[in-house]
């Protein structure tokens, strides 16, 4: 539902106070495509999907909420991703999300934060950092997911950091 308040909206004829929630379990995507005409979709299992929201949509300071989701079954070309979690949480003008994968038993790993602009006209000014952690220790099992001519062994492992401030990473 949403809540009219007395003023107008950053680009909007008024303001909102909205407030939601959509829950979802063990929805069938390729199914769902396949009845809006969508063909060949690279995704099998929406296994959840949870998301409470209150705010002003057009103020992301004004933004409290948590969204969680998890996907399974991803295909691109050759490579089958098991499942990929996602969560993400708002509130007080912070944005905090989390995200990982599965591959043929490697895991990659994303922790993001942003600090949320006084209206969406500005997110291109958003400061934010986030790491990437890669957990290749089964590197053997995705060259023969990949289909590759030459067996792949050994282990990696990686890590990485990127910061973003006054649009300047």
């Amino acid at each position: 539902g949403s809540e009219r308040l007395p003023r107008q909206g950053e680009n909007l004829s008024h303001s909102y106070d909205t407030r939601s929630h959509i829950e979802a379990e063990a929805v069938d995507l390729r199914a769902l495509a396949e009845y809006f005409g969508v063909k060949d979709l690279p995704l099998t299992t929406l296994r959840s999907f949870t998301t409470d929201f209150r705010g002003e949509p057009e103020k992301p300071r004004t933004w409290n909420g948590r969204t969680s989701a998890v996907v399974e079954g991803i295909g691109a070309g050759p490579l089958k991703i098991e499942r990929i979690e996602f969560e993400s949480t708002t509130q007080s003008g912070s944005a905090n999300a989390t995200a990982s994968a599965s591959i043929a038993g490697n895991t990659l790993k994303l922790t993001a934060s942003a600090q949320l602009p006084a209206t969406v006209n500005d997110f291109q000014a958003t400061d934010g950092s986030a790491t990437v952690l890669l957990d290749g220790s089964h590197l053997a099992e995705l060259g023969e997911e990949l289909g590759l001519r030459e067996p792949m062994s050994g282990t990696a492992a990686l890590e990485g950091r990127i910061a973003l401030r006054e649009r300047t990473a």
